[in-house]
């Protein structure tokens, strides 16, 4: 009798597990470069205070977890294998974070082999439950998640972190929001600031929204001090020998990270992307023309509701606009242009009536929901009325990522009407060459 021996298929990484690995790699060398040099010292301090729990992992996996999903659950982050013992799997298509975990072993050869390797960590978010009516399908699912690239290892961290239950997904506090709105600023587009820039600034004074700079400057140093006040929002104002500060919720805060960090931001540090009119206008097109409802969920300073107005005037379409608008400052702005405005989350808007049109362009990721944009639409979809239609600008993410939630959207756009990638300087205005895409349904 012949025994025959199968051999284990050796693991091979796809092509889009090995971009990505790349890709890890790449980032592990940057961010080693740049926190052997001193910088970002603005997100340990921010991780010390909101995130105590993953103070176990060293200074350099803290960085790797903030960079790649900064809205991670503050109390759980786990493997896939000890996720499986207490009855959960990666969720299909979610990626695992990545941080750098220490191995120390002897190798074939008889040689000791110590470096790092890459393992990968999910938050709760990330998980479900196993249907324990499904024998067997667990080890398939855990399979098709990006973590198990790499044998399994303990972190670099100075201890095993303790495993509660899973919780619900997390939502960091209201009072951290600022903050590390702030702190993403900073590290997108920095650029150096001089020290006796820095000097200067820090001997400058707040009254109310007015920040005074000490005595009179020399031109050169005026016009350096001032590029910096421009990047956090801050506009000269003759009359009040001040700079004023109209769009910035705190800049109190914002300045304090430049001295601490000696960098500026580039420019909109508080990732508003004001619509231009050419697009808004675009926008706002298509309204059907027996609307009695319009709403813009997300209407900042006003260019798609402007566009809106015009439109519906341009087309004698008697339609109430709705406008809605989180910030106290861009909602007080939106009223002083004569338009009806619901100041507060729109996640938290539920409409007596549902609208004939909505033209929106929304957060594309906030502090808590990397998708935002996914779900405002969706949640504006909820409330758009038979016959009515949507239009939104969106992350270009939306046109190709494969995250089940993404793929949710782009498969209802495709089913109820079309999109389209926008040129790579449609938001060039606000400073920033964000890729959008736009999309437009009918129910």
């Amino acid at each position: 009798m012949t025994t025959t021996t199968r051999r284990k298929k050796k693991y091979e990484p796809t092509p889009e597990q090995k971009e990505r690995r790349a890709a890890l790699q790449a980032l592990i060398k940057k961010l080693t470069d740049e926190w052997k040099a001193g910088m970002h010292r603005e997100v340990i301090t921010f991780m010390d205070e909101h995130y105590p729990q993953h103070s176990h992992y060293s200074e350099l996996n803290r960085l790797l977890i903030f960079f790649q999903r900064p809205e991670a659950d503050k109390a759980d982050l786990a493997t896939s294998a000890a996720w499986k013992a207490r009855g959960f799997h990666p969720t299909k298509g979610e990626h695992g974070i990545a941080i750098r975990a220490h191995h120390d072993e002897q190798g074939d050869d008889g040689e000791q082999n110590v470096g790092f390797h890459l393992i990968y960590l999910f938050d709760p978010s990330q998980v479900t439950p196993f249907d324990r009516s499904e024998a067997g399908a667990d080890q398939g699912q855990e399979n098709q998640a990006e973590e198990s690239e790499t044998p399994q290892a303990e972190p670099e961290h100075r201890e095993a972190p303790p495993t509660p239950a899973p919780a619900p997904v997390s939502v960091v506090q209201t009072s951290a929001q600022g903050q590390m709105s702030a702190v993403l600023a900073l590290l997108a587009k920095r650029e150096p600031v001089a020290s006796n820039v820095l000097d200067i600034l820090g001997n400058a004074y707040f009254q109310g929204d007015l920040l005074i700079l000490p005595a009179r400057l020399e031109r050169k140093d005026y016009e350096a001090v001032n590029k910096v006040i421009e990047r956090i929002g801050g506009k000269w104002n003759r009359r009040a020998k001040g700079h004023v500060f109209e769009d910035e919720e705190d800049p109190r805060q914002l300045l304090q990270l430049i001295l601490e960090t000696g960098e500026m931001p580039g420019k909109n540090p508080t990732a508003f992307y004001g619509t231009s009119q050419g697009l808004a206008a675009r926008v706002a097109e298509g309204i059907p023309a027996d609307a009695r409802a319009v709403l813009e969920p997300s209407a900042g300073t006003g260019a798609i509701a402007r566009a809106i107005r015009d439109y519906c005037a341009w087309q004698h379409i008697d339609a109430a606009l709705t406008c809605v608008e989180v910030l106290p400052k861009f909602a007080a702005r939106l009223r002083e242009q004569g338009f009806n405005v619901i100041e507060g989350d729109f996640l938290q808007h539920r409409p007596e009536r549902p609208y004939n049109a909505i033209r929106m362009n929304p957060p594309y990721a906030l502090e808590g929901d990397p998708l935002a944009y996914v779900t405002h639409v969706l949640h504006a979809w909820d409330m758009l009325a038979e016959g009515g239609n949507l239009k939104a600008i969106v992350a270009a993410g939306f046109t190709f990522r494969q995250d089940r939630r993404v793929k949710e959207l782009r498969d209802l756009v495709e089913n109820n009407g079309t999109w389209e990638e926008l040129p790579d300087d449609s938001f060039k205005g606000s400073g920033t060459g964000v890729r959008t895409a736009l999309l437009e349904m009918s129910k």
